[in-house]
């Protein structure tokens, strides 16, 4: 009978043993599973940033894109008014010089 103990005593220190290595495993298993969520958050957050950045650029860019060409607009307008305003002049002068010589431009009248 002290043997059956003693034999009984050892299979539950075995069986305790098996448990504490069985929680060790798991403890160790659910740390490795919350570290590789953690690490698909932050490729996850990476990528975020990542298309976040070519949006951004890509926003920028279209932008620059679209203020230069608005000022090109606006260059060539202003060169427009003032050609138009030297061609003006000129005819004023040309129409004085004509006056002076007792002379017209042609204008039809219709």
């Amino acid at each position: 009978m002290l043997q059956e103990r003693c034999t009984m005593t050892k299979a539950q220190a075995d069986q305790l043993e098996r448990i504490k290595k069985d929680q060790m495993i798991e403890a160790q298993q659910k740390q490795d599973k919350e570290a590789m969520k953690a690490n698909q958050r932050s490729a996850w957050m990476e990528s975020l940033e990542d298309s976040s950045d070519r949006k951004y650029l890509k926003t920028m860019t279209d932008g620059i894109k679209q203020e230069i060409r608005l000022s090109n607009h606006a260059v060539i307008k202003v060169r427009q008014h003032q050609l138009k305003h030297l061609m003006e002049m000129e005819y004023a002068l040309y129409e004085q010089e004509l006056d002076s010589m007792g002379l017209t431009f042609h204008k039809d009248r219709i």
